[in-house]
C-alpha cells in the first residue's frame, strides 16, 4: 500500500477503526460522495466533498473518455488532490445511496489513484463505533491533478461488452431492479426522453441488494460464501469474466466490490451502463423496447 502500517485493508474495503487510525497517522484522505447538503450537515473530520463521483454521467466513446479525464482533472485538482493521495470513499450507508461510494472507488481506480478504498458500512458504521463527525469544511489548496486511465482499470466500455457476446467465458450481469430488468421502467435519475426499455441481450439478473446483508444495525456486503452461492444459482463462477452494469454504474459498482471481496477476480464494470446503451439505437437490446 505504501501508506504505513495502519491500513489493515481487506482488498477494496476498510473498516472504521482502521480508517480512524489511518486518518490520525495522516495516511489517508476521506472522500464524501454524498450531496453538499448532507456533507454540510455532518461528515468525517478531514473529509472533502466530491459528489461528482456519483453525479457524473460517463460515456465510453473516445470523446467521452477524454471528457471524463478533463472533468475529474479539474474537479479533483480544485479539491486539492494531485493523484498520489490514498483515498477512502464513503456514503451514508451501503444500501441507501445506490452504491455511490463504490462508484467513487471505481472511478478513482480508473483514473490512476493508488488503491482507493471504500469505508465498509459507510458513515453509519463510522457513527456506530463512536466516530467523530464535524460540520467544518475541509479546505485544501488547489493543485494540478494529472489523472489518466490506469492500465489496470476495471472499467470497460460498450465495445468491450459487445465483444463478449459470443464468448462463453463472459457473462453480463444486470444488477438493476426487477422492473428495470423486465423492461417495465427506467431509473428516473437522469433518464433521457424516449429511452428504450429492456436489458442487454443474454444478460443474467442479480439485483444489487441481493449481495447486501441488511439484517444487522449496519448494512454490509454478504459473506463471501453467500455471494458465491447467489452467483452460482445464476450459473456464474469465478472462472467467468463478469461484465456488470446498472443504470449509470453506481449499483453495479457496489456489486463489483462485493464480488471482488468474495474472491471473483475477473470482474469488469461497464460504467456507461444502461444510460449509455439504451440511448444508442445501434446497440441491441432484449425486452419491450427491442
Amino acid at each position: 500500500m505504501g501508506a504505513g502500517g495502519h491500513m489493515g485493508r481487506r482488498d477494496l474495503l476498510i473498516d472504521p477503526a482502521d480508517l480512524a487510525a489511518s486518518i490520525q497517522a495522516g495516511e489517508v484522505v476521506p472522500v464524501d460522495v454524498r450531496d453538499a447538503v448532507s456533507y454540510k450537515a455532518g461528515h468525517i473530520p478531514g473529509a472533502i466533498s466530491i459528489p461528482e463521483l456519483f453525479d457524473y454521467n460517463a460515456l465510453s466513446t473516445d470523446q467521452g473518455d477524454r471528457d471524463m479525464v478533463d472533468t475529474f482533472g479539474d474537479v479533483l485538482g480544485s479539491a486539492g488532490l494531485g493523484g498520489s493521495e490514498h483515498l477512502v470513499v464513503y456514503e451514508d450507508a451501503m444500501n441507501s445511496g445506490l452504491g455511490r461510494s463504490s462508484r467513487g472507488q471505481v472511478i478513482l481506480q480508473h483514473l490512476g489513484f493508488s488503491e482507493p478504498l471504500v469505508l465498509n458500512g459507510g458513515l453509519a458504521a463510522w457513527r456506530a463505533v463512536g466516530g467523530a463527525v464535524t460540520t467544518e469544511d475541509q479546505v485544501r489548496q488547489p493543485v494540478v491533478c494529472a489523472v489518466r486511465p490506469a492500465a489496470s482499470s476495471p472499467v470497460i466500455g460498450y465495445r468491450k461488452v459487445l465483444g463478449g457476446f459470443d464468448d462463453p467465458g463472459v457473462v453480463r450481469v444486470d444488477v438493476r431492479s426487477r422492473a428495470e430488468w423486465e423492461g417495465r421502467w427506467n431509473a428516473p435519475a437522469g433518464s433521457l426522453p424516449g429511452m428504450r426499455l429492456g436489458r442487454i441481450p443474454r444478460a443474467r439478473w442479480i439485483e444489487w441488494t441481493d449481495l447486501l446483508d441488511t439484517s444487522g444495525p449496519v448494512p454490509v456486503h454478504l459473506p463471501p460464501e453467500l455471494i458465491k452461492e447467489r452467483c452460482q444459482a445464476e450459473g456464474i463462477d469465478a472462472d467467468h469474466e463478469i461484465h456488470l452494469y446498472c443504470y449509470k454504474g453506481a449499483r453495479a459498482s457496489s456489486s463489483y466490490v462485493a464480488l471482488r471481496q468474495a474472491g471473483f477476480r475477473h470482474v469488469r464494470l461497464y460504467l456507461g451502463s444502461w444510460r449509455e446503451w439504451a440511448a444508442d439505437d445501434q446497440l441491441p437490446i432484449e425486452g419491450p423496447g427491442a
